[in-house]
């Protein structure tokens, strides 16, 4: 029994015919209809087809099965099931000889290309299949047709009585035109732009355009390649896998090159490329340009399902318009390990006046990297969820693109993982831009095991993020010259080194709204975790409960001397926004040498400056060995750190000293006023 390449796509069979006519009878068993199965002449039926092993046993005029070729039905029979527009296929009794003689020289089948050249094919014959491209079943079988002139690609060739043949697969390989995946012996660089040369691709804008080009595996051996394959202006081409289990492409050589590129311009942008399923493995991480994928300029295309093994960059986006990276994966250790996952630059070219790398990044795994997770130095219009950037000296590091010209914006995450980095799990910084605005992060998962700060935000305005878990060895989360922010989220096991990190803190930042919870089961810092400098003014701050704080009195700015009873000095605060609500109790054992006017010094915030005081009368209690007083209150002042006690008397207010207090002095109060 004889197999052979589909000519003609039958969708199904069917055992029912006209009266007077021959049958065709489909069997999806391997065997039936041969000999040695299922002798078909024994039953009523004439013809069988064999979709399992592809066959066409037919009954002669002596009642004998013989096994040939697939054969086409009679012209309108054939067209109808060519076009799926009919299921049964039916022969006239009187038709037989004219089927057969017909079919059998409209097609023909050769071992290989050089063999179907080498004879003259008959001139009925107008398609021909091609059992392998060198030798037959090398896995470039494909079939051609006969067209008028000499093809511009290189899928072609001529058959010695002078026709041109074209190949006409609705499927390219690197096999069909002389490549082979053997773990890099064979270059298939030039077997791949001779498939790529056939394709059609049009201006990017019109349908239909561009193919399939697929890169088959057996899990073991990639196809070699010794340059990058350059996908510019080859709009709609994709280049599919079997899996990244299975099918691979590997770098030749020194391997300076990326893997696959597009090059392309503002102007002109290359549109609907893909890259699917297969195993990139570059020359190395610390290899220049050994990157994966680098495109410059795509719009609407896509990087999915992929493996990125040994890359200096795997995935590189510049000037993107709704980029699709999805489920990709950076993995491996020692030559395999990855150097940066996910790499989006600035605009190269100098008439790009819109500044976009829009990138969809949804469900990518990276980890084990040596640098960085995601390096975003220009991502205007990015997207990311879902995504796991673990390990390396970052997970996601955002601007500081060093550019004075464009500004770092547009870029959100939503469910984004980072862990186990030697450095920040989130890294933003404005760098020289003009600004760094108009970002947000919501529902991370987790930010775990990060050395110095697991959120670090540098030189931001406008900007919403919430960290869900900020679990770090020192600070939680950092913010340095960051203005009109709101940041949430929560904070765990802060200052592990015990070197007085907090959980938040905040450096130059102001007008920025924090709402956080900072736990950690080494020593407290700050606020409950929170601290801020004296540069930071006006940031409302949520969630932090109430926590101690230490005020003592102070006569004229002193306290030579002055004790307290044990348990004397109690005091405890809670910020909510700006506004902190203060409780106290002094109770003096010796009030000391210091004279002059009374305060109460050591407010846990500056209050807010400005031309009148803040937080007006609190009235406090003289609860025992305070004398000369009536009406008494602690007031604080703008931009201060303390309370001055006075009291309300018949002719106006007056301050309270030294001498109004003993030694067995009691006051104990409330205090609310503005923090600044």
């Amino acid at each position: 029994m004889r197999k052979i390449a589909a000519l003609l796509t039958l969708p199904a069979l069917a055992l029912a015919s006209p009266a007077g006519a021959l049958d065709i009878r489909s069997s999806a068993v391997a065997g039936r209809g041969s000999p040695a199965g299922n002798p078909l002449c024994a039953d009523p039926k004439n013809i069988e087809f064999n979709r399992a092993d592809r066959t066409l046993t037919i009954c002669d005029p002596s009642n004998n099965p013989t096994v040939t070729t697939l054969l086409n039905a009679l012209p309108a029979g054939r067209k109808a099931v060519e076009q799926g527009r009919a299921e049964d296929l039916t022969v006239t009794t009187g038709g037989v000889t004219e089927v057969l003689s017909s079919l059998q020289s409209r097609s023909a089948l050769y071992p290989t290309r050089s063999a179907a050249a080498a004879i003259p094919i008959p001139s009925t014959t107008t398609s021909v299949v091609l059992g392998g491209y060198a030798a037959q079943g090398d896995g470039g079988a494909a079939r051609y047709v006969a067209v008028g002139s000499q093809p511009s690609h290189l899928g072609r060739f001529q058959s010695l009585d002078g026709r041109w043949w074209a190949i006409a697969e609705p499927v390219l390989t690197p096999e069909m035109f002389g490549g082979k995946a053997d773990g890099g012996v064979t270059d298939n660089l030039a077997p791949i732009n001779a498939a790529m040369g056939v394709l059609g691709y049009g201006n990017g804008t019109l349908p239909g355009v561009g193919g399939k080009i697929a890169l088959h595996g057996n899990g073991s051996t990639c196809y070699g390649i010794s340059g990058s394959i350059d996908m510019t202006g080859k709009h709609g081409l994709e280049f599919v896998g079997d899996g990244s289990l299975r099918s691979c492409v590997q770098s030749m050589g020194a391997g300076t090159y990326q893997l696959f590129k597009v090059s392309a311009t503002v102007t002109a942008p290359t549109t609907k490329v893909a890259v699917r399923g297969l195993a990139l493995y570059c020359a190395g991480m610390n290899v220049y340009q050994a990157d994966g994928v680098d495109w410059s300029y795509t719009d609407t295309s896509a990087i999915t399902d992929n493996l990125f093994l040994g890359c200096n960059r795997g995935i590189v986006a510049v000037g993107s318009w709704q980029l699709r990276v999805e489920r990709n994966r950076w993995d491996g250790l020692g030559t395999q390990q990855n150097g940066t996952c996910l790499w989006q630059d600035l605009p190269t070219d100098p008439n790009d006046t819109f500044g976009n790398n829009a990138v969809i990044a949804t469900g990518n795994i990276c980890q084990n990297v040596a640098l960085y997770g995601l390096r975003a130095k220009h991502g205007t219009g990015s997207i990311y969820s879902n995504n796991q950037w673990l390990n390396g000296v970052r997970g996601v590091y955002a601007c500081d693109s060093g550019s004075s010209t464009w500004p770092c914006q547009f870029m959100f995450w939503n469910g984004d993982q980072t862990d186990t980095t030697t450095g920040e799990g989130w890294y933003f910084k404005k760098g020289p831009a003009p600004f760094m605005s108009f970002m947000g992060v919501a529902g991370t998962s987790w930010t775990g095991h990060s050395y110095g700060s697991a959120a670090y935000v540098e030189g931001a305005s406008y900007v919403t993020m919430h960290f869900g878990n900020l679990v770090t060895t020192d600070i939680g989360l950092n913010l340095v010259s960051t203005t009109n922010s709101k940041f949430t989220g929560t904070v765990r096991d802060y200052n592990r080194n015990n070197n007085g990190s907090p959980g938040v803190k905040l450096v130059g930042s102001s007008d920025n709204t924090i709402d956080f919870k900072a736990t950690t089961q080494f020593s407290a810092v700050g606020y409950n975790g929170y601290v801020e400098d004296a540069t930071s003014l006006r940031n409302s701050i949520y969630g932090f409960g109430q926590s101690a704080c230490s005020i003592g009195l102070q006569f004229g700015g002193a306290a030579a001397g002055l004790a307290y009873v044990g348990g004397g000095q109690a005091c405890s605060y809670e910020v909510n926004g700006r506004t902190v609500r203060m409780q106290y109790y002094l109770g003096l054992s010796a009030k000391g040498t210091s004279t002059g006017v009374a305060t109460l010094a050591g407010l846990p915030f500056a209050s807010a400056g400005g031309a009148v005081a803040y937080g007006g009368m609190s009235p406090f209690i003289a609860a025992s060995g305070v004398s000369g007083i009536t009406s008494p209150y602690a007031q604080v002042g703008p931009g201060a750190t303390l309370a001055q006690l006075a009291q309300q008397g018949a002719t106006g207010a007056g301050n309270l000293s030294d001498a109004n207090f003993s030694n067995t002095s009691v006051i104990t109060g409330s205090l609310t006023y503005t923090k600044q």
